[in-house]
């Protein structure tokens, strides 16, 4: 069971003293019904009532103190417990790479933080109420037991006939439940259709509407397999309960006929099964609860296991390994494809042989599709290369310098993902980032203090322009950027190619560029084009347009 490896492999939940506070409990309990039981049984002197009164207020007392010392502590392993899963899905992804991301989705990410472990930390507390209940049942059966074997055999009965309803209506539940997995997490990516692509479906009421149509039939769906699940739940529920109500009535009216036994042992057998319908409810109840813990214990599993472990010394080796400069970055027959698992045609990119030296400004042009976003992956090292290799100064990148080849980059994806605080960066000039804003015309906008933007709340065009402002503060040797200049007006896109990619040249920074704007062909080094993820180098020759002889 997933919910047992997850508790298994936590040091601070599994302790035997978690059990031995779960059976002190109990058996105080018990003790209370024992106890009452005697109290009515007997009609001793006031000395031995006086003393059913001391042991029934002690057990009382234990009972209480056990109890409260056991949820304390339940509850701090537990949401101990929440914070490792976190912090370990946490170090999976980063020390994944970006296909193992992209084929998990956000949403499944999201589901497993928030809605997966939200589940286990309010389930545990009453899965250790059932274990007690539990316990307290299995003793107060060897107290009926004590009483009479009859009826011990009887409940006994009862109690296997129960469970083997349970368990044929087990397969049911963790069917439903998976369902209804899948279909809130399907909702959760229909939630991010809506705000991610808010812009799109605005434009576009037929879109919009179809999207809310989709989202509406999953909340249905989802809807409609919870009360599945919770009607599979209440009618289990029912049928427990109303098996120890019918064994209630039977230790009651039954049994006394049967055995012929006096009436103080028919109401002291009364009393037990009386006693046990409290326990029984909770383990009814939190069987269910159980199948909803383990499935989404199940769910952190399956998704630790689509991630790449966490290994903390990768993390430190990658530390102390630094490229403290390079001359020539080459790419020699590198490749990458990408197999479709639903069957579609793969795409493929390269082989590329690529050569960048320190300073030099190169732009690559393609139509849409051509590979550039995935050459700019490969190149980063995100993707692995299906063959081939990407040398540094001759060093061969691997898995032992990866890391500190990837720093020597400062990037601006076309989906490039803002952030509202300068993280990696611990001594910020600032006057060198007032001086950037104001170059990139944003200080009536924005303002950085402490490495913190003072707003991200802008529109797509001035973002991309405070993140260049974020690139250019990392002061690294190659800069990557991937149609920057599609989101600007014709000033910035000026301004960016006449004044930011000689500023970064002039520093001595690599500088590649994918581009469309054939105007100003003219300020790289080289010009690469790239179709069906092959890359060759063009001519650096500008068009020129003559309204009367047409295009030179």
């Amino acid at each position: 069971m997933a919910l047992i490896r997850l508790f298994w492999n936590s040091a601070a939940i599994i302790r035997w003293q978690f059990l031995l506070l779960a059976m002190l409990s109990a058996a105080s309990n018990a003790g209370v019904l024992m106890l009452i039981s005697i109290a009515s049984r007997q009609s001793g002197t006031t000395l031995g009532a006086l003393r059913n009164v001391v042991l029934f207020v002690l057990a009382i007392a234990i009972f209480a103190l056990s109890q409260r010392r056991l949820m304390s502590e339940i509850s701090l392993r537990i949401e101990g417990l929440i914070d490792n899963i976190r912090l370990d899905l946490l170090a999976r992804a980063q020390a994944s790479e970006a296909l193992q991301i992209e084929a998990v989705g956000q949403s499944e990410l999201y589901n497993a933080l928030s809605r997966s472990t939200q589940v286990i930390s309010q389930v545990t507390p009453n899965l250790v109420i059932a274990v007690q209940s539990f316990i307290l049942l299995v003793l107060a059966s060897l107290y009926i037991l004590y009483l009479s074997a009859p009826a011990f055999w009887c409940w006994f009965a009862l109690i296997v006939a129960t469970v083997g309803i349970a368990i044929y209506r087990s397969g049911n539940s963790k069917r439903m439940l998976a369902d209804v997995s899948r279909e809130e997490t399907r909702l959760l990516s229909g939630f991010s259709d809506i705000f991610d692509g808010f812009r799109e479906l605005k434009v576009s009421s037929a879109k919009m509407h179809d999207v809310v149509r989709d989202i509406k039939s999953t909340s249905k769906n989802a809807k409609d397999k919870k009360i599945d699940f919770q009607m599979l739940f209440a009618t289990d529920y029912t049928v427990a309960t109303t098996m120890f109500y019918s064994m209630a009535g039977l230790m009651a009216f039954i049994v006394p006929i049967l055995m012929k036994s006096d009436s103080q042992l028919s109401t002291s057998l009364t009393m037990a099964s009386l006693f046990m319908l409290g326990p029984v409810g909770n383990v009814a109840y939190s069987a269910s609860l159980l199948q909803q813990a383990n499935a989404a214990a199940s769910q952190i599993e399956d998704l630790n296991g689509r991630l790449a472990p966490s290994v903390k010394g990768e993390q430190s080796d990658a530390e102390r390994t630094r490229i403290e400069r390079f001359e020539r970055l080459d790419l020699r027959s590198a490749c990458f494809r990408y197999d479709s698992r639903d069957g579609d045609h793969s795409f493929s990119v390269g082989p590329l042989d690529l050569s960048l030296t320190r300073g030099e400004v190169v732009f690559i042009t393609g139509g849409n599709g051509s590979g550039k976003s995935t050459f700019v992956s490969l190149l980063l090292d995100l993707y692995p290369l299906s063959g081939g290799g990407i040398w540094l100064d001759d060093v061969p990148i691997g898995r032992s310098n990866r890391a500190a080849y990837r720093d020597l980059f400062a990037v601006i994806f076309a989906n490039n993902h803002l952030f509202s605080r300068l993280y990696g960066l611990t001594d910020v000039c600032d006057g060198e980032a007032r001086d950037l804003i104001r170059l990139l015309e944003l200080e009536s906008k924005v303002t950085l203090s402490g490495g913190v933007f003072s707003t991200t709340k802008l529109s797509s065009g001035q973002r991309k322009r405070l993140a260049l402002i974020a690139a250019m503060l990392e002061h690294k040797d190659i800069y990557v950027f991937d149609e920057w200049a599609a989101d600007q007006d014709p000033y910035f896109r000026s301004k960016f190619y006449n004044e930011i990619i000689p500023h970064l040249k002039a520093q001595g920074s690599t500088v590649l560029a994918i581009t469309h704007d054939e105007k100003y062909f003219d300020l790289c080094d080289r010009r690469l084009h790239m179709q069906d993820g092959l890359l060759c180098e063009v001519p650096n020759r500008i068009k020129k347009y003559d309204g009367n002889r047409g295009e030179l």
